[in-house]
């Protein structure tokens, strides 16, 4: 009975705290959606729509998201609110990140910056930036992720802003631990944790020592990953952060199952499963299902994993969670793999092979191809074994890139070389004890003709004359011992100095690509700077015009008539005026020198008109925006697009890749 009782009031408690947080964030839009009603000021409405943007985005409601961006941007474009822009613009690109859309979300904040800039605000842009590092992060582009959290922590430095420099310390620090920069990614670590520190930020602390703890994992120092997660768990015990003790237990969990300590590896697997229920978080509850399901897996407790990783999926496929669903689903068709249902286990692998295909996932893919080549071979499908095994031959070469090439040339480099010197140690070892076993039985033979002087006179002259030619063979094997040392030697010289040579020329070629990169994106956003105040400046001419227009409608006189004709007749010419687009064209022949060159002679029928749509599709602009910039109805863009395609002789690729790649 008393059991019975305090089930049930552990059910009302949770219950009763998930009713409440849904009240506290329902109660937050509720009072936005009365404020809105209630002013009449236009920078307040833009404000607020972009509040309860973010709340709707920390909700994880995209159509609610978007619906309040798009109503802050048309009111702060209409009445020229440059805050309203860049805070519409920011989490409208934070939810196209996290529904991993990064080109739209890079596109996004590139139009932010371009506002932030504009109106010189420095923590915008940082803060821009720090999610401009986060989308390269994803598409796998380490070294512009690198370049934009570098940015983000000079203009921090700039502000004074000690805690955001920690911020930006720890972003670089997970690119170098992507990279596989150990001592660097530790380096920027204790920069953040040493600041977060003396800023008495013991959340942020707990977040540093936890990533900390996870480097060190990847790097099998167990014992200080362990230390490190429970620094972490102290910290959140403390304040209180069910959610984050959750996270830490999980990543125990983690490292006692990589040490082979399962019972207690499931121990706190568990106790990380129980927080995440009791808060009825439906992220982490799929997770750690997903985590026990690849513990069982690892312990060929196939039926167990299988019941663990359904439960999983199910929750996944809830919350939609494209990456997530796909690793669930790889690891059942591993399961599958294991009892020996082939079709049930192709089923799957090949659903969670396409997803990552898709979204360029190449350790999952490499994963997922690796089980299911072996799945089809054991169905006999041969044929479908190498199709398999060759998408995962790509995946691999796409992953294993020319720096990590050169990374493991090295390491062979030296480990040939430390093998010959091995080798020519033990050589010289094994001539000194032939020497010495040699010198040992001399003097043992000089002995013995000794002590059989009287009898043995001729047996010693016939033995001294062999032990001096023993003796001479000897000496002229040491010299030629000696010279084919000296030989070795020269050519070990020779051969680190041009691998010396051949670094440093590898590193200028590194470093002359690095440098044409930058200038190349650089000029790409100088471009779309360009073509968007070209935007605005044709959307304000166009309002001055239609207001002039209006004017003139409504007035009688004459004088005032005659001076707005002018007005829409001056307003007509600058619209019409070619400079803009004369300075565009330079500067983008300046980005792209070849690009114009290789359409006309690729495509002789081009016309200057089909040219400037050729350049600014190449930026990536969306039919709305060309229809501004060329002064065109959308309609007629689609028009164009469609007679450009004809012209290019393109079926099915996707224009803007042409262009791209063109």
């Amino acid at each position: 009975m008393l059991k019975k009782v305090f089930i049930t009031s552990v059910i009302v408690i949770v219950c009763t705290s998930f009713w409440a947080h849904a009240q506290t964030r329902s109660l937050v839009i509720d009072s936005l959606i009365i404020q809105l009603k209630k002013t009449n000021n236009i920078n307040t409405q833009i404000d607020t729509y972009n509040k309860l943007a973010k709340a709707y985005a920390k909700q994880k409601d995209s159509s609610n998201t978007v619906l309040y961006t798009q109503k802050a941007l048309h009111l702060a474009h209409k009445h020229k609110y440059g805050q309203g822009i860049i805070d519409a613009n920011y989490w409208l690109a934070k939810l196209y990140w996290e529904l991993s859309q990064d080109s739209l979300a890079k596109l996004t904040l590139y139009k932010a910056l371009f506002v932030a800039e504009q109106s010189k605000d420095i923590n915008q842009q940082s803060n821009i930036y720090n999610i401009l590092g986060s989308t390269y992060k994803v598409q796998g582009r380490y070294s512009n992720a690198i370049n934009s959290y570098q940015k983000a922590l000079r203009l921090k430095q700039q502000l004074g802003d000690s805690v955001g420099m920690a911020g930006s310390y720890n972003n670089l620090a997970n690119i170098y631990k992507r990279q596989g920069s150990t001592a660097k990614a530790l380096e920027n670590y204790q920069k953040a944790l040493k600041i977060y520190k003396a800023n008495q930020e013991e959340k942020d602390v707990a977040l540093v020592c936890n990533n900390i703890g996870l480097l060190h994992t990847e790097e099998e120092n167990y014992t200080q990953a362990l230390a490190y997660f429970m620094k972490a768990l102290e910290i959140r015990k403390r304040l209180k952060l069910k959610k984050g003790q959750a996270s830490i237990y999980n990543h125990l969990g983690m490292v006692y199952k990589y040490s082979k300590d399962y019972p207690i590896a499931l121990k706190y697997y568990q106790q990380s499963l129980k927080i995440y229920q009791t808060l009825d978080n439906q992220y982490g509850i799929a997770r750690l299902l997903h985590n026990l399901g690849c513990y069982y897996y690892e312990l060929k407790e196939y039926k167990t994993a299988q019941v663990k990783l359904t439960k999983a999926l199910k929750i996944r496929r809830t919350l939609k969670a494209i990456k997530s669903i796909a690793s669930t689903e790889m690891m059942i068709g591993r399961v599958y793999y294991g009892l020996g249902d082939y079709s049930a286990a192709v089923s799957y692998l090949n659903k969670s092979m396409q997803v990552f295909r898709r979204i360029g996932h190449l350790d999952k893919l490499l994963a997922s191809t690796s089980t299911l080549k072996e799945t089809y071979k054991a169905k006999g499908d041969y044929q479908k074994a190498y199709e398999v095994f060759e998408i995962y031959h790509q995946a691999y070469d796409s992953l294993v890139n020319k720096d990590k090439i050169r990374k493991i040339a090295a390491i062979e480099a030296d480990y040939r070389l430390q093998q010959q010197e091995d080798s020519l140690k033990q050589v010289q070892k094994k001539v000194l004890t032939v020497m010495e076993t040699k010198q040992r039985m001399t003097y043992l033979w000089l002995y013995l003709l000794l002590f059989g002087l009287g009898l043995l006179l001729l047996g010693i002259w016939v033995s001294v004359n062999r032990q001096k030619n023993k003796r001479l063979q000897n000496t002229h094997a040491l010299e030629l011992k000696a010279v084919q040392q000296q030989l070795l030697n020269e050519q070990l010289q020779r051969k680190e100095i041009e691998e010396q040579i051949l670094k440093e020329q590898l590193r200028a070629d590194q470093d002359e690509q690095h440098r044409v990169r930058q200038n190349m994106e650089d000029k790409d956003l100088e471009l779309t700077k360009q073509a968007l105040y070209q935007i605005k400046q044709r959307q304000r001419l166009e309002l001055n015009m239609q207001e002039a227009k209006r004017l003139l409608k409504m007035t009688n006189e004459t004088d005032v008539s005659s001076g707005l004709k002018e007005m829409i007749k001056h307003i007509k010419k600058e619209l019409s005026e070619r400079q803009p687009w004369e300075n565009f064209t330079h500067t983008f022949e300046m980005a792209h020198p070849n690009f114009y060159k290789r359409l006309k002679e690729q495509f002789t029928e081009l016309t200057e008109y089909d040219l400037k749509l050729c350049a600014l599709l190449r930026l990536g602009f969306e039919s709305r925006e060309l229809a501004t910039i060329l002064n065109i109805t959308q309609d007629s863009v689609k028009k164009a697009r469609f007679r450009l395609r004809k012209k290019l002789h393109l079926s099915d690729q996707d224009l803007l890749d042409f262009m791209r790649n063109i």
